[in-house]
């Protein structure tokens, strides 16, 4: 009798190890999945966000050292990252330099000549590019070891992200081998107990040792989620810590932001609890309707990223591209955001625009937008039956002041007769610079022809005032050519030409004038 209970209180303490067990090494491979699967996602968003900036070898090289190097979350585990099946990057101390460069398939040959037996699907799932979630392999010198991947595809290229632990080095982090000693003292205490009062406690033994049992289960359940919950927590913080991308997390629904690393505090300037008080509505500096817009149109060009402007604490608004991916944390539906300030490229692209659209020295627009303002004028003169007037204005005079004086005395007379020109006509009127020492004045909805008159008399009043130049004044007068739609032309090229043509016959006719051309 006492050798079948003392056999069941040593099979207790053997299964509830060996349960416990199992649940840890459960718990451990699933949160190197769930590791791999969230570093492989913002590697695979980074890489994109960087496409068409560097070339791919440049990309993963970002990638090891923004989101594979960091993955040492853990007392225990390696990350390794494969390249269409070859080996670019082992954490592991122990990864022989000859190893580098070369397939998994190759490694693992060279391993098996040394005595190591691996499961073929490790090796076909890598090469493939596929995802498996409970492969192990055995090692001579270190056992059973766990491990998870998840690989992604890049146009061409299939990255494969991995975190492979030693079963011995998961079950010391754990503490189970201290557990099972405690269970072998237990387990001889109850013995000798059983062997001195076997008749009189048996039944109270048996009971008392399934409410333990139980309770060690519960103990173990809890620890278990509370051990995957502090890992996952930080986990993401490590992350976060070590990418120097500002990043934030922010819940999918209502837009509250969740965490942020340190590059976004730094950034916003925000400590990360203000940060955490905050919705993306109150750092987005644009309006409702542009956000809206703005969402609308990244949908309907297919791109991953979004154009917004961000406020800083200091009260800054500047420009960003955010990069989002969709993610599962802890059960709740979040987005992970990788965050861009493109303000200079911007300026610098708004520069570029500025440059092919106004001329440099007047601030004026030039031609090519002069172009673009008479051709939506005459669709708009179409549409109301309309009238427009253009006004082609040569500068009588000009030549001899910017030899006389000259061309830096040149182009200050041009840029006054420019402001001039401007405080003429009105804010709906365009005037422009057409070249040289040309401008055209494009008058809107023109009533009557005594009120296209009436802006001319004042153009040619204003310039026959003096130009103060190196300290001293300079006089000069206009020709000014007239050509009205759609009497003289429908088209920009036509009434110019129109115009063009006139204002040549006040010059021949002894310039400081103005006429209107013929009907076309």
């Amino acid at each position: 009798m006492f050798a079948i209970v003392n056999a069941f209180t040593w099979w207790s303490v053997y299964s509830h190890h060996e349960k416990l067990k199992k649940s840890e090494l459960n718990a451990f491979v699933d949160m190197e999945r769930s590791i791999v699967q969230d570093a492989a996602r913002a590697a695979e968003t980074w890489i994109k966000h960087r496409s068409g900036k560097i070339d791919m070898d440049e990309s993963v090289q970002e990638v090891l050292h923004y989101f594979i190097e960091p993955l040492k979350l853990l007392k225990s585990g390696d990350a390794w990252i494969f390249r269409n099946g070859y080996s670019i990057y082992d954490e592991s101390s122990d990864f022989p330099e000859v190893n580098r460069g070369k397939t998994i398939k190759q490694i693992f040959d060279m391993q098996k000549r040394s005595g190591a037996s691996h499961y073929d699907t490790l090796v076909k799932g890598v090469m493939q590019g596929n995802a498996d979630t409970t492969w192990f392999i055995w090692l001579p010198e270190k056992g059973r070891e766990y491990g998870a991947w998840t690989s992604i595809k890049i146009g061409k290229d299939i990255l494969t992200i991995g975190i492979s632990t030693p079963e011995s080095e998961i079950l010391a982090a754990s503490g189970l081998e201290q557990e099972l000693q405690r269970d072998i003292i237990t387990g001889a205490l109850q013995s000798a107990l059983t062997l001195i009062l076997l008749v009189l406690v048996f039944y109270a033994q048996y009971k008392s040792h399934q409410h333990i049992e139980a309770l060690q289960h519960e103990i173990g359940d809890r620890f278990t989620v509370e051990k995957a919950l502090r890992e996952s927590e930080d986990r993401y913080r490590r992350l976060f810590s070590e990418s120097k991308a500002t990043q934030l997390i922010f819940d999918s629904a209502s837009g509250q932001i969740l965490d942020a690393n340190e590059a976004a505090i730094r950034y916003y300037g925000y400590s990360l609890d203000e940060l955490k008080e905050m919705s993306f509505t109150q750092i987005n500096a644009s309006s409702k309707t542009a956000v809206h817009d703005e969402v609308a149109l990244a949908k309907e060009e297919e791109r991953d990223y979004y154009l917004f402007r961000h406020r800083l604490a200091t009260g800054e608004a500047r420009n960003i591209e955010m990069y989002t991916t969709p993610l599962r944390i802890n059960g709740n539906n979040v987005h992970y955001a990788i965050i861009h300030d493109i303000t200079e490229r911007k300026q610098m692209e708004e520069m570029i625009k500025r440059l092919g659209r106004y001329d440099v020295l007047t601030g004026l627009p030039n031609r090519a937008m002069l172009f673009d303002r008479i051709n939506t004028a005459i669709e708009s003169a179409k549409r109301h039956k309309e009238h427009l007037a253009i006004l082609f204005l040569d500068l009588d005079g000009f030549k001899v002041v910017n030899d006389t004086y000259g061309h830096i005395a040149g182009d200050r007379l041009l840029r006054e007769a420019a402001k001039r020109l401007k405080n003429c006509t009105r804010k709906s009127d365009t005037v422009a610079r057409f070249g040289g020492d040309e401008f055209v004045v494009l008058l809107t909805d023109v009533k009557e022809d005594p009120a296209v008159l009436s802006v001319i008399e004042k153009i040619q009043a204003s310039l026959r005032l003096p130009f103060n130049i190196e300290e001293t004044t300079a006089n000069i007068g206009s020709s000014v050519g007239v050509a009205f739609y759609p009497a003289n032309g429908e088209t920009a090229d036509k009434l110019l030409h129109q115009a063009d043509t006139a204002m040549y016959r006040v010059k021949q006719q002894g310039k400081n004038g103005y006429r209107f051309a013929e009907s076309a």
